[in-house]
């Protein structure tokens, strides 16, 4: 996709618009750098183009119905993009939002569970999950029953890909969601996704989110037990000069403390990232 320079208003830029008034429109020009846009879906989705269904900076009535992108017939790389403007159904000449608006519909909340099965050999950072002895530690699967939220509400836009990196991640920061305070690195978001929906005069989108919620944090505990210490020697009992049959369990420093209970280290097995959702997901 073309990279184009910041637009900036050409026509439509004066504040006399009314309130009152059915349409409008705003004339947008930039140019492209380095390779030349050619199709007219790139200068229309362009960053700084207003999208369809947000509202007009000086009337808030009125709403985008329509983007025409145009190139300039003397300069390839340069652009004008027309922005119109409608009174979308549902929506009053004073920009109040009435019942049969979807964008003034309240979010859905709902809570659910789910098993949840997880498998690590290395932790946030990407090092391998050995015990105190250095001997990878195998095996590291869990099984827990988890409060699910699902959070699906009428968003005037949406833009595919720009929370994906949050897909997959536990909060690093405290955040409240549905009116739930998540604590850091209790939350993990499962999916997002949003359906675009056209109606007369008015675009918008259907977006869904959905996060599952740990009690207590994602970091595994895992005692430290094994048939090494962290010198390399392989235990051996000192009554029957025979080797260990099972793991025996390791301290803190890595050493054999057979009879006492196994040093228990944390790891932090998933991605975490900071949590930002606009508009705010806090209190629906």
């Amino acid at each position: 996709m073309a990279i184009f320079t910041d637009p900036f208003l050409v026509a439509g830029g004066s504040a006399n618009v009314s309130g009152n008034s059915s349409t409008a429109s705003r004339v947008y020009q930039m140019s492209t750098i380095g390779e030349i846009a050619y199709d007219e879906w790139e200068a229309a989705l362009a960053p700084g183009i207003p999208r369809e269904g947000e509202p007009h900076p000086m009337a808030g009535n009125l709403r985008v119905s329509g983007v025409v992108p145009r190139r300039m017939p003397n300069a390839q790389d340069t652009w004008q993009v027309t922005v119109n403007y409608t009174v979308p159904s549902g929506l009053s000449t004073s920009g109040s939002e009435d019942a049969t608006n979807p964008l003034a519909d309240p979010a859905q909340v709902s809570w659910g569970a789910q098993l949840v099965t997880l498998v690590a050999t290395e932790d946030v950072e990407g090092s391998a999950i050995v015990d105190t002895a250095g001997i990878p530690v195998l095996g590291l699967e869990t099984s827990e029953s988890l409060p699910v939220l699902t959070i699906v509400r009428n968003e005037r836009k949406f833009t595919p890909g720009a929370i994906d990196d949050l897909v997959g991640s536990v909060n690093i920061n405290p955040i409240t969601l549905a009116n739930a305070k998540i604590f850091p690195r209790k939350g993990m978001i499962m999916e997002y996704g949003g359906e675009r929906i056209v109606t007369p005069g008015l675009t918008y989108w259907r977006v869904r989110y959905q996060f599952i919620i740990h009690p207590r944090t994602w970091d595994k505990r895992v005692a430290m037990v094994g048939w090494y210490d962290v010198d390399g020697s392989k235990y051996t009992d000192e009554e029957t000069q025979t080797f260990a049959s099972e793991p025996i369990a390791l301290s803190k420093s890595g050493q054999f403390i057979k009879g006492q209970p196994a040093y228990v280290k944390r790891y932090r097995i998933l991605r975490e990232q900071r949590w930002k959702f606009s508009p705010s997901l806090a209190n629906i």
